[in-house]
């Protein structure tokens, strides 16, 4: 079969071999087979039925709904699916598949421990916790009873020091017995 030239019309159909040859044609006429297109009257549009527009979008709204309503079949198709194997696969425990009673009871047994050694370790943790508590008051005592002995040291090495002239406070001292 021909190609049809770029931009031009498709070239007519050929008769069969050993068929009546085509009758001839008025000069100036399109070869057969061809449409003419005639060009729009140059005059206003005829005016729109307003209801075209709804009805496109109505056509529009449809065609959107008959997809999702094929992807809704199917997600609920793949849900019946997933809950007949949930189901199969539930009543297939029954038969040598489910956690026998010994090994439930052993591991309620591990449980009942591991809550018994959290309940140790929190207890641990508060008395942990108090002691660091009397730590930071013994501590606290201590520096404010350094900051006493270090004002009565200045103190002393202020009343002995006056009196012989600056010798570093190894006198006799002033007799408090504090």
């Amino acid at each position: 079969m021909e190609q049809p030239p770029p931009g031009g019309p498709p070239p007519a159909p050929r008769p069969p071999a050993g068929g009546p040859p085509p009758a001839p044609q008025p000069p100036g006429a399109p070869p057969p087979g061809t449409v003419v297109r005639k060009p729009a009257p140059a005059g206003p549009t005829p005016p729109e039925d307003p209801l075209d527009g709804i009805r496109g979008w109505l056509a529009e709204l449809d065609r959107s709904l008959r997809a999702r309503t094929a992807i809704g079949l199917v997600l609920v198709t793949l849900c019946i699916g997933a809950a007949a194997a949930a189901i199969y696969l539930a009543l297939d425990e029954d038969e040598g598949n489910a956690a026998s009673a010994a090994s439930v009871n052993r591991l309620n047994e591990r449980i009942e421990a591991l809550e018994t050694d959290l309940a140790e370790a929190r207890e641990q943790a508060a008395e942990a916790r108090d002691a660091a508590r009397a730590a930071q008051t013994e501590a606290r005592n201590t520096r404010a009873e350094i900051a006493n002995l270090a004002s009565q040291i200045a103190e002393l090495e202020s009343q002995g020091g006056t009196g012989s002239g600056g010798g570093g406070g190894s006198a006799g001292g002033s007799g408090r017995g504090d």
